[in-house]
């Protein structure tokens, strides 16, 4: 990973633009299939992001990406809500 940021010029321009890049690399990275062998090597799990949640939601890498990047991080928590009242002085 190192190696592809150090050596290309993909963190040139915005923040946003670099934010979004690094995003796209990471879940193509997560989410392409392993070859035959070292998904034998690997219990069964076909790419980086199956063996870490032990869970795959389709047959097809590719719809297992847009599944999970759909649930946009469903166990991080959620910022509670908070009433602001105001008080009369």
């Amino acid at each position: 990973m190192n190696r592809y940021f150090d050596d290309g010029q993909h963190l040139h321009g915005s923040h946003k633009s670099c934010r979004l890049h690094c995003r796209a690399w990471a879940l193509l990275w997560n989410f392409t299939p392993w070859h035959p062998t070292t998904t034998r090597k690997n219990q069964g799990w076909r790419c980086p992001a199956e063996r870490l949640n032990q869970h795959r939601y389709s047959e097809c890498w590719l719809q297992n990406l847009l599944i999970s990047d759909s649930m946009g991080g469903y166990r991080s928590t959620h910022p509670k809500s908070v009433t602001v009242r105001k008080t009369r002085s």
